[in-house]
Parts: structure tokens; C-alpha cells; sequence
């Protein structure tokens, strides 16, 4: 029956030679085969553009039964295949597939592409996905700057923790040829990495914001681009505010 031929086809996908895959794709695509999303994600990390493309086509019209695997697999593998993931994703406009597209805003190798693919998404005037990122993004900035504060507090601590045992060690140290004992300046917090990844997550949701250039969230860009905070996230929200 079909779903025997189905099960054979999907078997295929793996297969290593190109041209069995794309006649299985080909196949699965006009059989409406469902539930295959984790097969395909393979074909999209693959290093054949064509299968790639098609593998993206006929993940798109999987609609709500892959997007729990997109989800999931947005977060790894080569960008090209995350990007394609997350323009699925942003499409699918639900607020969990929205969210999965946040939260690769603190990756250093994919976060600013995620940034620009949600700026895309946005840009048609998407109200509906606009409203989404509005209310997650706006959320969100409050939850990482609260963890950031704490992150930045212990990375503050053990900066000078650092510095005191540096200042005993130069005590017993003989002084250099300048007649001074080797000087110890406390280490920039944003050096820490959860510090730097905090920043970072609330730099792209600053920037994120300000480009919706909602009224509401005036007053929260102002809040963050106050002189007391840290420079990266000032300038984020000063950005936003353009």
C-alpha cells in the first residue's frame, strides 16, 4: 500500500547517492507524506544545493507537523541549513517557532542572521508576527537583564577577588625596574563570557525593538540606553531609538 511505498521512500532519503534521494524526495513530495520533517533536515545540511532547496519546499508544506523538529534543529548544524530553518519557522508565525528563532540571538556564529531573518519578516508588515515578537522580545529583554545583573555581579566579584590575590602575590614580588610593584587592574566584567552572552541576547532584542518602533516601548529603550548601563546595551538602545 502507500504507506509501505511511503516508508520505502523515506529509507531512501539516506541513501549516498544523490540521485536515489532526489527521486525519493520527488516521490514523498507527491505522496503528501507526512511526519518525515526529522528525515529531511538531513538533506538541508547536505552539501547538494538542489536536494537542499527541495528539501525546503517539501518542509514547508509538512506546515505544523515539522515544526516541532525545526525547532529543535534550528540551533545546530551549518548556517545556511539554520537560516532555512528559521525562515520556516518565522513563517509557521507561532509564538513557540517564533521564540525558537530568538533564541539563537546570543549564537556568535548564527545570531545576527536570526536577527536580520526577523527584521525580514517584519518588514512586509506582518502585524500578526510583528504583535509576537513585540510581546516575547519585550519579555524576554527583562528576563536576560536580570540575569546579565547577576551574571555581571559575580564577574565583578571574582575581577577583584582576582586583583586582591594578584596585589598579595606583587607584595612578595621584588618591584620592577621602575621602582614599582607590578600594577593589577581589575578585569571589565564584559570580558566574562555569560556576561559578553547576556549582552550580546539583550543588545539584538534592544535592536529588535527599536525596529518595531512601537510608542509602547519608548520609554523601555530610553530606560536602557541611561548612561549607568553598559555601553553595548546603551548603544543597542540608542540604535533602537533611531
Amino acid at each position: 500500500g502507500d504507506k509501505s511505498v511511503e516508508a520505502a521512500l523515506t529509507d531512501r532519503l539516506g541513501d549516498s547517492d544523490g540521485g536515489v534521494r532526489k527521486i525519493a524526495l520527488e516521490g514523498l513530495a507527491e505522496f503528501g507524506a507526512s511526519g518525515i520533517a526529522t528525515k529531511l533536515v538531513p538533506l538541508l545540511r547536505g552539501n547538494d544545493e538542489i536536494i537542499a532547496e527541495r528539501a525546503a519546499q517539501v518542509l514547508a508544506q509538512q506546515g505544523a507537523a515539522a515544526e516541532a523538529t525545526l525547532r529543535k534543529e534550528v540551533a545546530a548544524g551549518p548556517v545556511a541549513a539554520r537560516r532555512v530553518m528559521a525562515q520556516l519557522l518565522l513563517r509557521r508565525g507561532t509564538q513557540p517557532s517564533v521564540e525558537a528563532v530568538l533564541d539563537q540571538l546570543p549564537d556568535n556564529e548564527f545570531g545576527e542572521q536570526a536577527l536580520q531573518l526577523l527584521r525580514t519578516e517584519l518588514d512586509p508588515g506582518n502585524e500578526k508576527v510583528a504583535n509576537l515578537v513585540e510581546k516575547v522580545a519585550v519579555a524576554r529583554a527583562s528576563e536576560v537583564n536580570k540575569e546579565l545583573a547577576k551574571a555581571w555581579t559575580r564577574a565583578e566579584k571574582a575581577a577583584e577577588a582576582a586583583a586582591k590575590e594578584a596585589a598579595k602575590a606583587a607584595k612578595k614580588k621584588p618591584k620592577n625596574g621602575n621602582g614599582h610593584a607590578n600594577g593589577h587592574a581589575v578585569a571589565d566584567p564584559l570580558r566574562d563570557p555569560e556576561v559578553a552572552r547576556g549582552a550580546a541576547e539583550l543588545g539584538s532584542l534592544l535592536r529588535l525593538i527599536g525596529y518595531l518602533a512601537r510608542p509602547a516601548t519608548q520609554s523601555l529603550l530610553l530606560k536602557y540606553a541611561d548612561a549607568e548601563q553598559p555601553r553595548p546595551i546603551r548603544l543597542a538602545a540608542i540604535a533602537g531609538l533611531r
